[in-house]
């Protein structure tokens, strides 16, 4: 798992397996704390693999009920992190698989979202995990998110 998160941070570990920044999400919501995930995978399929019962998902995908476009997450990513923000319960944030929203968007239009949705996060004392899969950006694409988070971890060689 993430070593201890703290309220306010914004993490970006880079780790080829979800399952590291899921575990993080579950180990910051507990004791009630609010919990949204932007993902481009399936929400039930991954609700079911972590036990992430009250969490809410976003699925970011072209198509799909409910999905929403890669390419709009501003505004509707933003819209959809309100309800997180309006809780004030120091909740928790994760966006999963950064590279595939930038292969199906844009960098820029990903870090705009992203600036936008973190300051957000920290007037409202959310945690952040932004994880993003090893070796799909490259090195100057994985400095611009960088740049939009406090700490880097690198965890490409965990399970």
């Amino acid at each position: 798992t993430l070593p201890g998160l703290e309220t306010r941070k914004r993490y970006l570990p880079a780790a080829s397996h979800p399952a590291i920044a899921f575990h993080g999400l579950a180990d910051r919501a507990k004791g009630g704390r609010p919990a949204l995930v932007f993902t481009p995978s399936a929400p039930e399929r991954l609700r079911l693999e972590f036990g992430l019962t009250d969490a809410q998902f976003l699925q970011v995908a072209g198509t799909g009920g409910g999905a929403v476009d890669a390419k709009r997450l501003d505004p509707a990513g933003l819209k959809a992190i309100l309800p997180l923000a309006r809780e004030g319960k120091g909740g928790v944030l994760l966006y999963d698989g950064l590279e595939e929203m930038v292969g199906a968007s844009s960098m820029g239009d990903v870090v705009r979202f992203l600036r936008k949705a973190n300051d957000m996060a920290f007037v409202h004392q959310i945690t952040v995990i932004g994880r993003v899969g090893p070796g799909v950006l490259a090195e100057t694409e994985i400095d611009r998110l960088a740049a939009e988070f406090d700490e880097v971890l690198d965890l490409s060689a965990r399970l």
